[in-house]
């Protein structure tokens, strides 16, 4: 008996064709969950938004580049004030992207938050990440007011490092 001949229009087996069909719809699932997510946090229903980013980050292959929903369950678990936890979450999204060199609006996003989060040195790495991450994206970006806005987020970002230099990394130089 002869194996199934590949469809002509996909070049792919059938299991193949499975496969790809599983992903497309887990990738729409991990889509729904995230939006009604983030919906709910928006509304104040934190238990709900928490449940239904946990369930969008379980649906996630371990070796996933899409950080989107791990990042949400970080944002919720702050609102919750489960702080370690958020923390970890950013992290894990760090652990993810490591070594990408695609960088789009919102990457910086866990990097600023991992600086919100920490202190000292371990603070300003994490917020001069985010910036630079930001200022390569400046100007690739062609439309002016979006190009303006992440300037402005530029500025808010050293406005927090320069928070930090007086604060935690204020040193005493007659030492």
């Amino acid at each position: 008996m002869k194996p199934k001949a590949k469809s002509k229009s996909t070049k792919l087996s059938p299991t193949e064709q499975k496969a790809r069909k599983q992903d497309q719809d887990s990738t729409k699932s991990i889509l729904s969950l995230c939006s009604r997510a983030r919906l709910s946090l928006e509304q104040g229903e934190l238990s709900t938004a928490h449940d239904l980013a946990s369930r969008a980050c379980a649906l996630l292959p371990k070796d996933s580049p899409n950080v989107h929903p791990i990042e949400l369950l970080g944002e919720i678990n702050i609102e919750l004030g489960e702080i370690e936890q958020a923390r970890e979450c950013f992290l894990e999204a760090v652990r993810r992207k490591e070594g990408s060199v695609e960088r789009e609006l919102g990457e910086e996003g866990k990097f600023l938050w991992l600086g919100q989060l920490s202190s000292e040195e371990e603070a300003e790495k994490w917020y001069v990440l985010g910036v630079e991450v930001l200022v390569r994206l400046v100007d690739g970006i062609a439309e002016d007011e979006k190009r303006q806005s992440v300037r402005e987020k530029i500025s808010e970002v050293y406005c927090s490092l320069i928070e930090l230099y007086l604060t935690d990394l204020w040193y005493d130089s007659g030492n």
